[in-house]
C-alpha cells in the first residue's frame, strides 16, 4: 500500500521501490513482536544536468580553405564522456574538439557514463569567393606604352577593419612592375610601366 501521511511524508509498504525521483528513504522493518529495525537514511541522488558549451567556434579564412574549428567543453551528467561529431561529406570524429573544418553544419552527440545525452549543432560558414570583373585595353602599337588595365568590381571576401575593402597588388615580372594600392569603391586604372591612376565612379 502506498500514500502519503498527515505531514506530507510519502511512504509505502512494497518490498521494493521503483521509479522514485531524488530524495532521502527510510526503510522501517517490523515484526510480528512489534520489534523495530530502522536502517540509515539512504539517499537517491540525480546528476546535474547534463550541458555542452561552446567555448570557440572559428569561422573559414577564405574562400575554399578549411580552417574552421569548433571547442567545446561538457559539465553535467555522470564524467566519463564519449563524443560523436558528424558533419559534411562524412566527416566524423571521437573528440572534444574538432579543427581543420571545412564549412557546413556540425553536430556533437555527448553521452555520459549513464548514458543520457546532449546534443550540440554549430555552421562553420566560409566568406564569399573574392571575384574581380577586369576589363583589358591592349597596347594601340608597337613601342607605345598605353595599354590600359581596368578593374571595374571586386566582392566577396571580408574588408579590413580599416575601411577599405581590398588591398590590390600588381606584378609583371617582364618590365618590373610591382605596384601596391588600397582598392576603394572606385575604378581603377593601370598603365604598363607607368604610375596608378583612378577614376570615382
Amino acid at each position: 500500500m502506498n500514500g502519503k501521511r498527515g505531514d506530507g511524508v510519502v511512504y509505502s509498504d512494497d518490498e521494493d521501490l521503483t521509479n522514485l525521483p531524488p530524495g532521502v528513504y527510510v526503510l522501517t522493518v517490523t515484526d510480528e513482536n512489534g520489534c523495530v529495525l530502522v536502517l540509515d537514511p539512504l539517499e537517491i541522488i540525480e546528476p546535474e544536468l547534463l550541458t555542452i558549451t561552446l567555448i570557440e567556434k572559428v569561422d573559414i579564412d577564405c574562400y575554399g580553405f578549411n580552417t574552421g574549428s569548433i571547442d567545446i567543453e561538457a559539465n553535467g551528467g555522470r564524467p566519463g564522456y564519449t563524443y560523436s561529431w558528424t558533419g559534411p561529406g562524412g566527416f566524423t570524429s571521437p573528440d572534444p574538439d574538432i579543427f581543420d573544418l571545412f564549412p557546413g553544419t556540425y553536430t556533437l552527440v555527448v553521452t555520459d557514463t549513464s548514458g543520457c545525452t546532449e546534443t550540440l549543432t554549430e555552421v562553420i560558414v566560409q566568406n564569399d569567393e573574392i571575384t574581380a570583373t577586369i576589363n583589358v585595353t591592349d597596347v594601340t602599337c608597337y613601342g607605345y606604352n598605353n595599354g590600359i588595365i581596368e578593374i571595374e568590381s571586386i566582392v566577396g571576401g571580408v574588408p579590413f577593419t580599416t575601411g577599405e575593402p581590398y588591398d590590390i597588388l600588381w606584378s609583371n615580372s617582364r618590365f618590373g612592375i610591382s605596384a601596391r594600392k588600397p582598392f576603394s569603391w572606385n575604378l581603377y586604372y593601370y598603365h604598363y610601366r607607368r604610375s596608378w591612376l583612378s577614376k570615382t565612379i
